[in-house]
């Protein structure tokens, strides 16, 4: 072998170590760039209260913790017939009571659904189109068609919601 081959052959070996070196300086910045680049918008956490006195954690946590207080809904007050409706009301007040007759009817339902089935999340923690969709797939055989929840559902918030006198019966 000749020494130009030989100095060829070390000159292509120096360079090929050489471009490894290279790249391995560049894959090194680029990450440390990427992660100097992460950090700046990352938002630190720190505990709710941190650097408060214990009285005003406690109380945040109180806060925090709180259990929402439901009130139940009334039932509809007064002498009542079999169906639950006042049996000689004013035209007044009988919207009021078909829409407090409808709310009492869905908590009628929901309890039944709620002693065979403890585990669904009833209203107020989920709402009532979520729990009876929950419930038409567990409770109802058959099921019921997703339809005729949905227009039970619009029914219902009509009633309860509705300030109007729609929901007047002509005598």
């Amino acid at each position: 072998m000749s020494g130009q081959t030989i100095a060829l052959s070390w000159f292509l070996i120096l360079l090929a170590i050489g471009a490894i070196i290279f790249l391995s300086v560049i894959i090194v910045v680029k990450r440390s760039i990427s992660r100097r680049k992460g950090r700046i918008g990352k938002i630190i956490y720190t505990p709710c209260g941190h650097g408060a006195p214990n009285i005003w954690k406690d109380l945040v946590h109180k806060k925090i913790n709180a259990t929402v207080e439901v009130r139940t809904e009334p039932r509809v007050l007064g002498p009542m017939s079999s169906d639950g409706l006042c049996s000689n009301p004013t035209n007044q007040v009988l919207g009021f009571r078909f829409r407090a007759k409808t709310v009492d009817l869905f908590v009628d339902l929901k309890e039944s659904i709620l002693l065979s089935f403890p585990d669904l999340e009833a209203p107020p923690i989920r709402n009532i189109r979520d729990f009876l969709m929950a419930a038409r797939m567990k409770a109802m055989h058959p099921t019921a068609p997703r339809d005729i929840v949905d227009s039970y559902c619009k029914l219902y918030m009509r009633a309860r919601h509705d300030p109007g006198v729609r929901l007047l019966i002509p005598q």
